[in-house]
């Protein structure tokens, strides 16, 4: 994996599971998609979308059998390039270099794969006959994703919707882990090795500080601090009481 410029791209995780086997995907979990708004596609395409809803962190699945050398590259666009989206219509996209693309390796053609946190390519598309699959969890500047939205397609995508408004760059490890756990136990995945995490920043959050009063003053309700720190650890939060 590698990321040209972290100001485009500030964090991208990627892991390879094999063995998988495509089929449909539960029926809890086309259910939960359907109510979302989000048709089933097939088990892997499903779990990369339950997980969006979970995380609100946008996943894309590329057939690894698909990507020369297993390498991709976060890069902005070549003039001129030409991309075949997953839309409905497969449509074909001339991109420019104020646009960014997830494309292989440049010593294997360095074709475009996707156009970055919006919509994937049709050559690496996950197909009934994909046993391999490259999972991308990556952070994208706000205004790219936007801007290239608007020029190439009649109306965002869901990945395209949430990369707009901002996405937590924390997000992306955990919700990648999750849906390969996911494949791993509903597509009967095997994850090959660790995760790769290219995250140059290492974004960090500031700590919030408040007075156990502030919760009883908001709430109106008295808690005590074991009552408090129960749900702060449910929520999966670090905090000290």
């Amino acid at each position: 994996m590698t990321v040209d410029d972290p100001t485009l791209c500030p964090r991208f995780v990627s892991v390879l599971l094999k063995d998988v086997k495509i089929g449909p995907s539960p029926a809890w979990m086309q259910e939960r998609l359907q109510a979302a708004g989000i048709r089933a596609i097939n088990n892997v395409v499903d779990i990369t979308n339950f997980v969006m809803i979970e995380w609100g962190q946008p996943l894309h699945a590329f057939d690894y059998d698909h990507v020369p050398a297993g390498h991709l590259v976060a890069r902005a666009a070549k003039p001129g390039e030409v991309l075949q989206t997953l839309a409905a219509e497969r449509e074909a996209v001339t991109l420019n270099p104020d646009m960014v693309v997830v494309a292989g390796h440049p010593d294997h053609g360095g074709h475009p794969y996707s156009l970055a946190g919006i919509i994937g390519g049709a050559s690496t598309e996950i197909s009934d006959t994909s046993t391999s699959i490259l999972l991308e969890a990556a952070n994208w500047k706000q205004s790219n994703v936007r801007r290239t939205a608007r020029a190439l397609l009649p109306r965002p995508t869901d990945a395209s919707r949430r990369f707009e408004r901002g996405v937590p760059q924390d997000h992306a490890l955990p919700a990648a882990l999750r849906a390969a756990r996911l494949m791993v136990d509903l597509a009967g995945a095997t994850m090959v090795g660790d995760a790769i995490d290219a995250w140059p920043g290492h974004a960090t959050r500031s700590p919030i500080k408040m007075p156990l009063s502030e919760c009883t003053r908001l709430l109106g309700i008295t808690y005590a601090p074991d009552a408090v720190a129960s749900v702060f650890t449910r929520l999966g939060f670090s905090f000290s009481v």
